[in-house]
């Protein structure tokens, strides 16, 4: 599987930028998990709206699903032109405001996810976990053959989130945080994403959701008494394969 980071920030993305999105890409198949804000712009460097498989939301927080409502219109108009010619399937955790909103016309529906939904598409299966965060969350893992991927989302770290991300090929983490507040919960400081590595020991690691704020490579530079080897900013244009090939 091959990863590609279309977008990595928090809360609202920097000039040229764009919030959670990420595409993985397997033989053909093309699915995006998370859809933040100027995602779909930067999405389209990559592949065609037509070429999307699925797409699959963490949580409802706009940082993570708001250009779903700008892929509604793409499909619509690309459906309407004959561009696309296929029914778009939106995965999302249930919520009585937002769930709703992601099935669209005839051109776009949507299925339920939760903490022990299993989905395939084609031939990766994707799992996922309730996270610790301030709404209804999902950390995702997808598994093609013995390749696995796990993306954190939003989260605290806690023992499951450990044991679901224990010895993967490729941990996107989130860390929000350089130190942790008082009254912020349901995310990840430094402190917290070193406990994470630690404890699961994933062979590469991606860090994402980086603060809109202060100087990155702050967060690098305080892993690196961990000794691993292969930990990474998840900046946009990053792509990484599950066979531990990256490039920018």
């Amino acid at each position: 599987m091959t990863f590609t980071v279309i977008g990595s920030r928090s809360a609202y993305p920097l000039a040229g930028e764009a919030t959670s999105c990420y595409l993985i890409q397997e033989e053909g198949v093309n699915i995006v998990v998370d859809l933040g804000a100027g995602s779909l712009s930067k999405l389209q460097e990559y592949i065609d709206i037509e070429e999307l498989d699925a797409l699959i939301i963490t949580h409802y927080h706009p940082d993570h699903f708001s250009d779903v409502y700008c892929l509604q219109h793409a499909v619509l108009i690309k459906s309407q032109l004959g561009i696309m010619d296929k029914k778009l399937t939106i995965y999302g955790p249930d919520d009585p405001i937002y769930y709703p909103q992601l099935t669209y016309k005839d051109y776009i529906q949507s299925k339920k996810l939760d903490g022990s939904s299993i989905i395939h598409i084609k031939d990766i299966t994707i799992a996922f976990m309730e996270t610790q965060h301030s709404i209804y969350g999902l950390a995702v893992k997808l598994i093609k053959g013995k390749e696995t991927i796990v993306y954190t989302s939003d989260s605290e770290v806690t023992q499951s989130l450990i044991d679901f991300s224990h010895g993967c090929d490729l941990l996107v983490c989130e860390c929000s945080l350089y130190k942790p507040k008082k009254g912020i919960t349901g995310h990840m400081a430094i402190v917290d994403v070193k406990k994470l590595i630690l404890e699961s020991n994933p062979k590469r690691v991606l860090i994402t959701h980086l603060p809109p704020y202060g100087d990155n490579q702050d967060i690098l530079d305080g892993m690196l008494d961990l000794g691993h080897p292969a930990i990474d900013l998840a900046h946009p244009d990053v792509v990484v394969s599950t066979q531990m090939v990256m490039r920018r």
